[in-house]
């Protein structure tokens, strides 16, 4: 399932600033031909719309031939959709963001009347600011998860800083500073664990801090497997138990 992440305004902006090009286009196209059948020569035109001569030169003819100013629809492929149908795209992308492009494509072909490609709705909410993301997916916790968090949590609720002072993390920290230990090459296993992190750098940090320091991990699997305990035991080193996942 698909999200559609923006800000509320930048839809509308896009849009919004779109039309009013087009409005300032054909504003000036006619203003041009105005002046030029006043008798204003071409250049000064030009000049006094910031464009180059060829530009009224090109559409001073244009209507001459056609006695219209509007620019002639390009040789390109039409457009499907209109600016009602994209204004309608963008609202119900911000209303229902969990759709999918192709669900999109069914629902605004129904509300036209005619077959609008998912291609086309994906263009159409790239333009208004609108791009797809996946929802994280979350670590799922079970009622019995849950629990044991919150059991953990009032145990520990009452200690002091001092108290946890003496505790160590995973994320082992001198003078407030965590040094960055790459695993090249492969995964974290239980004995490269044991190791390249905890043999060179839990002992010395235990013994620095005294007899009341408590080493505390997470769940992961390599943290949790007998070669690990068996070291802990070896070692006496004492443990906080981590709630589950």
């Amino acid at each position: 399932m698909l999200q559609f992440a923006s800000s509320d305004s930048a839809a509308e902006s896009e849009i919004s600033k779109a039309e009013s090009m087009s409005r300032k286009n054909h504003e000036m196209r006619w203003n041009a031909v105005g002046m030029l059948q006043a008798g204003a020569r071409q250049s000064a035109v030009a000049r006094e719309l910031n464009v180059h001569r060829s530009v009224t030169h090109r559409l001073w003819n244009h209507y001459q031939r056609d006695q219209n100013a509007s620019r002639s629809r390009g040789s390109g492929r039409r457009r499907i959709t209109t600016t009602a149908d994209d204004r309608y795209l963008l609202q119900c992308a911000r209303s229902r963001r969990t759709l999918t492009a192709s669900q999109r494509a069914s629902q605004l072909s129904a509300a036209a009347g005619r077959p609008i490609s998912r291609q086309t709705v994906s263009r159409r909410l790239h333009e208004g600011g609108l791009f797809a993301r996946r929802p994280v997916v979350c670590v799922p916790l079970s009622p019995a998860h849950v629990r044991a968090r919150l059991h953990w949590a009032r145990e520990f609720s009452s200690w002091t800083t001092e108290q946890w002072a003496h505790v160590l993390f995973t994320g082992i920290a001198t003078n407030c500073r965590t040094d960055l230990y790459v695993f090249a090459g492969s995964s974290v296993t239980a004995v490269r664990y044991r190791d390249e992190i905890l043999h060179p750098l839990v002992p010395p940090f235990i013994a620095a801090i005294g007899t009341d320091a408590i080493f505390m991990e997470d769940n992961a699997l390599s943290y949790r497997e007998r070669l690990v305990r068996s070291y802990f035991e070896s070692e006496t080193i004492p443990q906080m138990a981590c709630p589950a996942r």
